[in-house]
């Protein structure tokens, strides 16, 4: 249903996919590096700071289990010295500053007094995240090879997505109805998205937005759905597949525990 893959769950705390398993040899590398330097970006933004800080933590936490004790793989893409310096340029320059606006435009729909200008507030930061994510598979690719281009596509999505969690699980109750639109990038729109994508570019792509079905103009306006008091693990569809993660982690645990008890079995039978 939504093409920039909106989490489902609306206790979800923030979107896992198999991008962050086994980075850098299990110690969550590049991605996760630069997850922390932008939670410590967005955590002072009014409303939703705090939110999105959270989802960014639970997520670290979840990978640093998963990588350091259960996988292991180290069989994911990292860049080489050359491409690190071009993403970390890329990341500190331009992408972290136009999140935090992209986050600040967000929190500003939850000031509002109506839902008429919140939905034109949220389509707005949906067209940008849209625009944001096409463009970006087929620019700026000079330097990177094709492993890093996709380590820099993965690092936007896994950002994106706790902004399109808060904006679906807060319209959640709203009399609202999904709807594609054609979202441009061109002169008359590039210095939205500054300093991210700048210079003369021009590109349009389908993105989802939302349209009211009330004709009340006193339609209650949106407030953020906070669900941080029960996390829950999300489950998220990748390419064709899910992921479940919740199901993982029990399983590990499930294994320690059985493992520690075969060994104080066996220390008991030594000390007999």
């Amino acid at each position: 249903m939504y093409s920039e893959k909106i989490i489902q769950s609306r206790n979800a705390t923030f979107q896992l996919s198999n991008d962050f398993k086994g980075l850098n040899g299990g110690k969550c590398g590049w991605i996760c590096r630069q997850l922390n330097k932008i939670r410590d970006f967005v955590v002072d933004i009014p409303i939703i700071g705090t939110y999105l800080t959270t989802r960014i933590d639970a997520a670290l936490q979840v990978i640093s289990y998963i990588d350091d004790v259960v996988l292991k793989l180290g069989s994911d893409y990292e860049p080489t010295l050359q491409e690190e310096m071009i993403l970390n340029n890329w990341q500190l320059n331009k992408l972290q500053p136009f999140y935090r606006e992209l986050a600040l435009d967000l929190s500003d729909a939850f000031k509002q007094n109506s839902l008429t200008q919140q939905t034109s507030i949220v389509n707005e930061v949906l067209n940008k995240m849209c625009i944001v994510k096409t463009y970006f598979i087929n620019n700026e690719k000079d330097g990177l090879s094709i492993n890093a281009i996709q380590l820099r596509s993965n690092l936007i999505e896994n950002i994106f997505e706790p902004l399109y969690e808060i904006i679906e699980t807060s319209f959640a109750n709203q009399n609202l109805t999904s709807i594609s639109v054609l979202a441009k990038l061109d002169n008359s729109t590039i210095g939205d998205y500054y300093p991210l994508i700048s210079g003369n570019k021009s590109l349009s792509t389908s993105c989802f937005n939302y349209k009211s079905n009330s004709t009340s103009s006193n339609a209650v306006p949106m407030i953020l759905n906070d669900s941080t008091s029960t996390p829950q693990t999300v489950i998220k569809e990748s390419n064709g597949n899910l992921l479940w993660i919740g199901l993982l982690v029990a399983g590990v645990l499930a294994i320690t525990i059985f493992n520690d008890d075969n060994s104080t079995s066996e220390k008991k039978k030594i000390d007999k």
